[in-house]
């Protein structure tokens, strides 16, 4: 999961790992693309609100066969806007 957030970064994958999950933490996308856990993820949980979240970066992580992924989830704090 990525998330700039560190509390979330650190309480989800421990949960996930209590539910018997594999599960790793990082604080961007572009430190998740970095590492080695790209081609082994199955899925990922992508704060989309993140600082540096780029449209061409949120589209490539969003679309997440390119990365291998069999599901990409979306988790965000920001509240839709009342019209």
């Amino acid at each position: 999961m990525a998330d700039d957030d560190e509390s979330v970064r650190e309480s989800l994958p421990d949960l996930l790992r209590e539910l018997g999950f594999a599960a790793q933490g990082f604080s961007s996308a572009e430190e998740f693309l970095a590492s080695d856990y790209v081609g082994r993820t199955r899925c990922l949980i992508l704060d989309i609100a993140m600082p540096g979240m780029t449209w061409p970066l949120r589209t490539s992580v969003l679309f997440g066969a390119s990365l291998g992924c069999d599901f990409v989830r979306i988790l965000t704090a920001i509240l839709p806007v009342r019209l």
